[in-house]
């Protein structure tokens, strides 16, 4: 934890780590912006599918007067109709598996459009019944290559009851069955026009199909770039730039941004408020106001002896005392005379490497993770049983696999389609967990961060070394870093960016610009999100190693002697006081341990344990120690 002291020096420390929370949470979700800044459009055909016969290619003439009462679109029929038998020799023949799966699985077509269904049935007249597929209104209406499966006249088939999967398995007998339903012309009370249908369009029909001619359409694919979201960008950009700008040419700022630099600063400029109470661990402070700190001291020590020393050379032999009263300058011993000492009973614990973060940064980061990780395994199981409601088939791996990671398929749509949402919204939607990953980032990097923090302080009871410091003088080392080495920092960016980028294949924006059935391109766009079950696989596997691997580190050991200060800089000042100023020890490589007096008895007495240059011992289990 961190206490907020009125000593700025220490206030410094969780300025720092915060000031660099906040530049890489703008640095992040300014990065994720791009996301959708520039971002690629497709292309959908609205077609006719017309059953036809053996006549048509002969020149039979269809019934027009049949087809007026039949649809409501028969002007356009008539011409479609029309252009495609005198386009005969440009069409592609399909057999019967590829037509279905050209265009019975995905309404985002956009390799083909027009199609002749040529049938065997025995029927007069050459046009058995022309179906229109409305991109731009309505995706999921590819129920006419089922036809009607229900017995009752007038069922409307939504595509949703089409087993496309049991088509593909027969496709050499696949047969359309379906009824005429005549449209009844209506107008209503505001002028608007209408359709009802009835059963006297004519008799239900089994339509078997023999094969399809297709009509081949080009491709169309644009980048855009969204305006509103690339001036969000630049706005960060720039608020980045500023921020940099003023810490380059801000004089006199030198923030305490390792546990180097606050051991250096306290062990050069002792804090008096934290002399004397002996080994402290960040678990045995309160949690107070910064303004009642003192409060704790009785409540610390309770059960344990407080002694008033009038000196704390007292705890010396008089030959200590007298060499050593003559280094002392008198402000140091007056401070010294008013201090309470509290001894501490040192117990030797087992910690793990997870206690040196706060509950509250654990609980935040497992369940925001947790939670975003049940979240994706929802989705994956909605798709699973979506797949098996359509296709009655299980949605194995090696089916999501062939589905591609990031492919656009209509079955797999988020939220209504259409223009029922604008492009912003759906932008919003596919980046939010983009943000989440990117503030799941930041918790991750703060308990990390606060771990290796405590293994960085602990270690000094175990390893004399000198203080890492972001300015080094004497035998202090430099840094390139704050607090994550690159053997933990590099792994976790890297496992980051892949989630990431799986996640921007697993939901993202879908944005269609559809063609009507002479090839022009229509007003009206398709924005919606959509879903990638392979990526939704691969995110929960990424996401699922990075949690087990965070719990694998927070599971190991820590070094037990020496008091777990974790961030809170009040414990880390109490370790930095020597019982005699020792000349520029924090340039000199450190050792957290027990100073060592040669001819002093302490038996029945304390010793004292704080960071020093010259020789120290572990502490000892059932010792007191200031």
């Amino acid at each position: 934890m961190s206490l907020r002291l009125p000593l700025s020096e220490l206030d410094t420390l969780t300025f720092a780590v915060r000031y660099s929370q906040v530049c890489g949470s703008m640095f992040i979700l300014t990065l994720g912006s791009y996301n959708s800044v520039i971002f690629s459009t497709l292309s959908a055909s609205n077609y006719m599918a017309a059953i036809v016969t053996d006549d048509f290619f002969t020149g039979a003439a269809w019934n027009e007067t049949r087809l007026q009462r039949v649809f409501e679109d028969s002007e356009r029929a008539d011409r479609l109709l029309t252009d495609l038998r005198g386009n005969v020799d440009n069409l592609t023949r399909l057999e019967n598996e590829d037509c279905i799966r050209q265009y019975g699985l995905n309404s985002l077509q956009s390799s083909w459009k027009n199609v002749l269904l040529v049938s065997t049935a025995n029927v007069t007249g050459p046009l058995i019944r022309p179906y229109f597929h409305h991109a731009e209104e309505k995706w999921d209406d590819l129920g006419w290559v089922c036809g009607n499966q229900s017995t009752g006249v007038g069922y409307q088939d939504n595509g949703h009851n089409c087993n496309t999967a049991a088509l593909l398995s027969h496709s050499t007998d696949w047969v359309i069955k379906d009824y005429l339903i005549e449209q009844q012309k209506i107008t209503f009370k505001d002028g608007s026009v209408g359709y009802m249908g009835s059963d006297a369009g004519g008799p239900p029909y089994e339509a078997s199909i023999k094969y399809c001619l297709a009509e081949p359409t080009e491709q169309h694919c644009t980048v855009q770039i969204s305006t509103p979201l690339l001036g969000i960008v630049l706005l960060c950009n720039l608020v980045k730039v500023l921020c940099l700008a003023g810490i380059l040419f801000v004089r006199g700022f030198y923030p305490l941004a390792t546990v180097g630099d606050l051991i250096s600063s306290c062990l050069s400029d002792p804090d008096s408020h934290t002399h004397g109470k002996g080994p402290l661990a960040a678990k045995d402070i309160p949690r107070h106001d910064s303004a009642s700190y003192g409060k704790w001291l009785p409540k610390l020590v309770e059960g344990y002896r407080q002694i008033h020393v009038e000196h704390p050379m007292s705890l010396l032999s008089p030959s200590h005392n007298q060499a050593m009263a003559a280094e002392e300058s008198p402000a140091t011993t007056e401070a010294f005379e008013k201090s309470n000492v509290a001894p501490i009973k040192w117990k030797k614990r087992v910690y793990r490497w997870y206690q040196a973060s706060s509950t509250l940064s654990w609980a935040v980061c497992m369940t925001l993770s947790v939670l975003t990780w049940l979240t994706g395994l929802c989705l994956l199981v909605s798709s699973v049983k979506r797949y098996k409601r359509l296709y009655d088939q299980t949605y194995t791996l090696s089916r999501m696999w062939s589905s591609g990671v990031g492919n656009i398929s209509t079955n797999n749509l988020i939220g209504s389609t259409g223009n029922g949402r604008s492009l912003l919204a759906n932008v919003l939607l596919a980046n939010t967990p983009q943000i989440i990953i990117s503030f799941i980032y930041l918790f991750y990097n703060n308990c990390l961060t606060r771990m290796l923090l405590g293994q960085e302080y602990t270690d000094y009871a175990r390893h004399r070394k000198p203080l890492r410091v972001s300015r080094p003088k004497g035998e202090q080392r430099s840094t390139y870093r704050l607090q994550l080495p690159y053997r933990y920092s590099v792994p976790l960016m890297t496992a980051m960016a892949v989630l990431h980028w799986l996640v921007a294949r697993s939901i993202f924006l879908v944005e269609v610009n559809p063609y009507d059935y002479d090839g022009v391109v229509l007003i009206d766009k398709i924005s919606a999100c959509g879903y990638s079950t392979m990526a939704i696989v691969l995110s929960l596997m990424v996401s699922g190693v990075i949690i087990l691997a965070l719990l694998a580190v927070g599971a190991r050991r820590l070094e037990p002697d020496m008091p777990l200060a974790s961030s809170c800089s009040l414990a880390i000042a109490a370790a930095c006081h020597t019982l005699w100023r020792e000349e520029d020890a924090e340039l000199l490589p450190l050792k957290y341990g027990v100073v060592i007096r040669e001819d002093s008895n302490c038996e029945d007495g304390w010793e004292h344990a704080c960071f020093s240059s010259k020789e120290v011992t572990p502490l000892v289990d059932g010792r007191l120690y200031i």
